[in-house]
């Protein structure tokens, strides 16, 4: 089915829920149901901020360095991937969100990781994928829960794990290293391993790196952390993720659309950027949701596809 986005709010209600979901979508929901709206009918930046294009430029050095078995022979062919997606996007730099420390962080990486202990799976990079979530009394349709892992490697002793790639616009903390404990997309991912592994999957190889240089003795640029899952944590995100959706089809079945009550998903703050439907939704105070041209607004634009990331290039709909 060929969809033309975005979609109206006629068409957003009339195609039906999303059945699939990804951390990104629940993320929406928790930060804002409105701002899930806005999401769901396929509204977007015109131009990609320079930290999204900077984390997909590194990811992208990240697949070809690690897929060609870190061979430093290989290190020009992934930089230029890197630069090449970098050149393409053409965002507007700020901060450490350039293309020069671009260069030093995949060069740094290089060589603070000249060898690995493990390789990844052949066809294991870049992975999509979709599963059903256990069965619920109390919603009303059957969900998928889905996403993109970066990689799956082997790592003889450990098995088989998921690798993670994060960079960071700050310093890789205690806090932030110990925020992966808690991460749904982390665990997100190890549940759908354990589903196809049973118990015998480890979990997931968080691969950090910070565009800020290290403060010496204090906070390093690159640091991994393994990642596991007891049944009882996996019991518990599936039930929480199951309560969202149960949240979920009370928005969709009553087909309100509330403004977050935290201003800070709004304005910004620590951590936190600035709400790109911010305008959008003042514009609300005067007129109905559905009649809001979120276009008309300075840098709001539209996906091109649907948003389904747990399909690979060629397979949208």
């Amino acid at each position: 089915m060929t969809l033309s986005l975005p979609l109206s709010n006629d068409e957003l209600h009339h195609r039906g829920p999303p059945l699939t979901w990804d951390n990104t979508m629940r993320g929406q929901l928790l930060q804002c149901p409105r701002k899930l709206y806005f999401f769901l009918c396929g509204y977007d930046y015109v131009s990609k901020p320079a930290y999204f294009t900077f984390g997909s430029a590194y990811h992208e050095f990240l697949r070809i360095w690690h897929e060609s078995g870190s061979n430093l022979g290989k290190l020009p062919l992934a930089l230029d991937a890197a630069l090449l997606l970098w050149d393409t996007d053409a965002p507007f730099a700020f901060g450490d969100n350039t293309r020069e420390n671009l260069i030093r962080l995949c060069n740094a990486y290089a060589t603070f990781y000249p060898k690995e202990p493990w390789h990844v799976i052949p066809g294991g990079g870049e992975v999509g994928w979709i599963y059903p979530l256990p069965a619920c009394s109390f919603l009303e349709r059957a969900y998928n829960l889905g996403g993109s892992m970066d990689a799956r490697i082997e790592w003889p002793g450990y098995g088989v794990l998921i690798r993670e790639d994060k960079s960071e616009g700050g310093w890789l903390s205690r806090g932030f290293l110990d925020s992966f404990i808690f991460s749904p997309q982390v665990t997100g991912y190890i549940w759908y391993d354990s589903q196809l592994q049973g118990s015998t999957t480890f979990g997931a190889l968080v691969n950090m790196a910070s565009k800020k240089v290290a403060k010496a003795g204090q906070t390093p640029r690159f640091t991994r952390s393994l990642q596991q899952r007891s049944p009882k944590e996996l019991d518990d995100f599936i039930l929480g993720f199951q309560f969202d959706l149960l949240r979920f089809e009370f928005f969709w079945k009553s087909w309100v659309w509330p403004r977050t009550c935290d201003s800070g998903n709004c304005v910004g703050g620590k951590g936190k950027s600035v709400c790109l439907f911010k305008e959008v939704c003042k514009g609300t105070r005067d007129m109905p949701l559905e009649k809001i041209d979120p276009l008309s607004f300075e840098n709001v634009g539209h996906r091109e596809n649907l948003w389904e990331p747990w399909k690979r290039e060629g397979e949208q709909e």
